[in-house]
């Protein structure tokens, strides 16, 4: 296993590319980097070319690509299921767009995995955005797959493993996978991270190493912390991560604090010890 961060996680603005990869270089010492798009910056052939640019200059190595998309909340639960993702059947064309933008660079770069939070997938197969879930999904699914591109769909923690994993069957599509987040599934759903990844393991392409605080309260995400400082149990889940046979890099992600750079090093050593 390798040791990894997201490009998101140092809170520099999408705009100031290269200064994220300098600073992931220079500051951080790591050189395994999955990006983002956000949907507030057009990809289009020119912006590709420019971040590619960037991304050879300092020797970036990229694992997996991933979008998120203008519009989107996580204010609470009942936000989050109405706006993220492909949930919405009015955001559906604007972000299919998106998507497809990020694909054509994930292409460039030579990369077979895209991860994102798909959008909010419902219990029970009867309900009504079951249905459209599952034909959207599908539709992004075959569009990554002309592109020999997986798609991993990124636990979010407002369904449980066991729904994530029906769900994925009923879609019927081979390159669809899973991007495991422990720390979303205790602050979201209160879940057992260990156990959730036992259910997905033979799913799992990618992983981001975030750590939470439990939620304690019903609709009201719990806290993201520096990883070490909440309880998804960093030595378990790696070495679960060891057990299934995941041999891909840990991609630590931090989404908030006053010290992303200190925070995240301090991840780093924290994973160098259990590797």
């Amino acid at each position: 296993m390798e040791i990894g961060v997201t490009a998101w996680s140092l809170q520099i603005p999408e705009g100031e590319f290269e200064r994220i990869l300098q600073t992931i270089r220079e500051k951080l010492n790591l050189d395994i980097v999955q990006i983002g798009a956000w949907g507030f910056i057009k990809l289009d052939a020119a912006e590709r070319a420019r971040r590619i640019e960037a991304i050879r200059k300092w020797k970036i190595r990229v694992p997996s690509t991933t979008v998120a998309f203008a519009g989107e909340s996580y204010a609470t639960h009942e936000t989050a299921i109405k706006t993220v993702g492909f949930y919405d059947p009015a955001f559906v064309e604007e972000r299919f767009t998106h998507i497809t933008d990020m694909a054509e660079m994930t292409v460039d770069l030579d990369v077979h995995l895209l991860t994102t939070h798909i959008g909010h997938i419902p219990a029970s197969s009867k309900d009504p955005m079951y249905a459209h879930m599952r034909d959207v999904t599908r539709r992004v699914c075959d569009m990554l797959g002309e592109r020999n591109i997986d798609l991993g769909a990124e636990v979010g923690g407002l369904e449980s493993a066991r729904t994530l994993f029906d769900f994925i069957g009923d879609v019927g599509r081979s390159n669809l996978k899973v991007n495991f987040d422990p720390a979303n599934a205790l602050r979201a759903g209160g879940w057992d991270p260990i156990a959730e990844l036992d259910v997905l393991k033979s799913l799992v392409v990618g992983v981001h190493l975030k750590d939470a605080l439990p939620l304690q309260k019903s609709g009201v995400w719990g806290d993201e912390v520096a990883l070490g400082q909440g309880q998804i149990g960093v030595e378990r889940f790696v070495a679960k991560l060891k057990q299934i046979g995941f041999a891909g890099p840990l991609i630590i992600e931090r989404e908030g604090g006053p010290d992303p750079i200190g925070d995240i090093n301090r991840g780093a050593e924290i994973l160098r010890r259990l590797i």
